[in-house]
């Protein structure tokens, strides 16, 4: 790869490989250290199997890549990684949007006469059908919550 400087500002505490390098494979994500000066990728791979007669064989390693952040710069450039995008959200707890999904498909299906009152009773149906679906699949993953 070429060295020279490059005008790139890192802000992204991730970054996601986009283009497979090194022992590294796309989607893998490398890691800010707290210290700010280098980004680090963590690898763990374990390996189990038995025999013929039924003896256990396992292995297992570790690889730790670490780049520095003027290292990760001219990959990004080159197009080996890309930064996470965080699109300005902020967290979202998830159970919140599940309710918030419940109250507005809850209120849809009550509805639908009113709000679908010309149309054809088969679109009609079909979009309670989907309603009620969404509705009980919320309800599930809803009910995950510990």
């Amino acid at each position: 790869m070429r060295s020279k400087k490059l005008n790139i500002n890192i802000m992204s505490k991730t970054l996601r490989v986009i283009e497979p390098f090194f022992t590294l494979s796309v989607g893998d994500v490398l890691e800010l250290t707290e210290d700010g000066k280098s980004y680090v990728n963590v690898h763990n791979d374990e390996f189990c199997r038995a025999d013929a007669d039924g003896e256990d064989f396992s292995s297992s390693y570790e690889s730790t890549i670490r780049f520095s952040v003027a290292y990760a710069k001219e990959l990004i450039k080159e197009g080996y990684l890309s930064e996470e995008a965080t699109n300005g959200r902020e967290f979202v707890n998830i159970f919140t949007e599940i309710d918030t999904l419940l109250d507005k498909y809850n209120a849809e299906l009550k509805s639908i006469d009113k709000t679908m009152n010309n149309v054809q009773e088969c679109v009609k149906l079909e979009k309670a059908t989907v309603l009620a679906n969404l509705i009980k699949l919320l309800t599930h993953l809803k009910g995950l919550k510990k």
